[in-house]
């Protein structure tokens, strides 16, 4: 009389299956999730982007700007003159710091100005006041003193 259960080397193909399946799906887990903040960091240079043309129509020029960027304690933001503008900025570069601990790079001429910031892929974001936003900029890609109006 035969007895019915699985053998040994069924149990073990089953759990090496099991594993080879958990492995995929743990590596698509991490590069999807790196992507997302990819985006994310992206996504927080554009509203960026975009404050410093509101900081610009209240202060009549970008001077000053890379100082506000430049800011280890974004809590303490006093070169904005409007409360709200400050607190978003100061929002915005803390949720950049969070996900990427090195700071966003500006530099400003007054009339115009880049910000950069790598990316978690090795890639650097660069946003300018021209309102382009580049993504895949060589690893070591950030703005220039020589040339502040534009990305790399």
């Amino acid at each position: 009389m035969r007895q019915h259960g699985f053998t040994l080397i069924e149990l073990m193909l089953v759990i090496a299956v099991i594993g080879i399946l958990a492995a995929l799906i743990l590596a698509t887990v991490v590069i999807t999730r790196s992507r997302a903040q990819n985006a994310r960091l992206q996504s927080d240079l554009k509203q960026l982007r975009v404050l410093a043309e509101t900081y610009s129509n209240q202060a009549g020029s970008y001077s000053g700007w890379g100082a506000c960027v430049a800011d280890p304690e974004p809590t303490g933001f006093t070169c904005a003159s409007d409360a709200g503008l400050a607190s978003s900025i100061a929002t915005l570069l803390t949720d950049i710091r969070v996900r990427q601990p090195e700071k966003v790079v500006t530099t400003e001429d007054g009339d115009h100005f880049c910000m950069s910031t790598p990316l978690l892929n090795g890639k650097v974001a660069c946003t300018d006041s021209t309102g382009q936003l580049k993504s895949d900029l060589p690893e070591h890609s950030v703005c220039s003193t020589t040339s502040p109006t534009l990305c790399p």
